[in-house]
């Protein structure tokens, strides 16, 4: 008898779920589609704006409800400091590329070998012929000039090698410098409408917080519930026709098609989640309109 208690117990409950979850309105269409009532628009993407370093918020250049491009300014921090370290950045670079560049020294060091060389082959030449009309201190001396020249050519090329290589270096100080005044420069990420500032000009904003929200508009996202009975028709391409409910019959509709359908089928109402993607280059739609979708699937 216990047993059967519990029993009643859970179906009960399981009928008062069922009774609090709404039910899928599927309506047949004359063209073999379906229709789904209580579809809610909602937004394709948005974003919360956050700042990538801190500083004091210095200009807003979109106001609330501007549309922008995707890449385009959106407001500056205060980007003094990161100016000058750029300036400055690029001045050292481009003293490093001179000495990269110049070859002065080792010319030189290249004619004094040379010098060198052919004095210790004229003496030579000269012993050859007369055998003591040059010393043997004279001869070690001419050797260790024309050594020490040949060292001072491979010093000079091993010096401009280092200074070729601080060129590199001075260039990744110089992108380092551009990606700290970049961090100072908030831009959309994508192409959308403001629709909100959480920080105004002047005020500190910290490395991370949200400054900005953007939303984009130009697509909007139906979403819905369809019966479980549908699994085998409704995927993904699938063309759609969604009406607004707070719209006459005899206004255009706007076409789309479904982007998603859940693989999930809900137990207590047999039902599986799904949504479309609309275009609304005209801004007729709005996020969190209800309307219902036409479903084409004889298609």
């Amino acid at each position: 008898m216990r047993q059967m208690g519990i029993g009643l117990t859970c179906g009960c409950a399981a009928v008062v779920l069922v009774g609090l979850l709404p039910a899928s309105d599927e309506r047949p269409t004359s063209s073999g589609g379906v229709t789904i009532d209580s579809i809610v628009l909602t937004l394709v993407e948005s974003a919360e704006i956050a700042a990538r370093d801190s500083g004091v918020l210095q200009k807003i250049e979109a106001k609330e409800g501007s549309a922008v491009d995707s890449g385009e300014l959106l407001a500056t921090l205060d980007d003094a400091e990161p100016r000058l370290a750029l300036a400055r950045a690029t001045t050292e670079l481009e003293r490093v590329r001179t000495l990269a560049e110049n070859d002065l020294i080792l010319q030189a060091a290249v004619k004094s070998r040379d010098v060198a060389a052919a004095d210790l082959k004229r003496s030579l030449d000269s012993v050859e012929r007369y055998p003591k009309s040059v010393s043997a201190t004279e001869l070690d001396r001419l050797r260790l000039l024309a050594d020490k020249a040949d060292l001072e050519v491979e010093q000079a090329r091993v010096d401009l090698r280092l200074h070729a290589m601080d060129a590199v270096l001075k260039g990744q100080d110089l992108e380092a410098a551009e990606l700290t005044l970049e961090k100072r420069r908030l831009l959309a990420p994508f192409p959308g409408t403001v629709v909100e500032w959480r920080k105004h000009r002047g005020e500190w904003v910290e490395k991370g917080m949200p400054v900005a929200r953007l939303v984009r508009l130009d697509r909007v996202r139906a979403e819905g519930f369809a019966p479980a009975s549908l699994r085998s028709k409704l995927r993904p391409g699938t063309r759609v026709r969604f009406l607004a409910t707070d719209e006459s019959e005899s206004q255009s509709s706007t076409e789309g098609e479904v982007v998603y359908v859940s693989p999930e089928i809900d137990p207590i109402n047999q039902q599986m989640r799904f949504y479309a993607e609309l275009p609304n280059e005209k801004r007729l739609l709005h996020p969190g309109q209800i309307g219902k979708l036409e479903l084409e699937l004889g298609r």
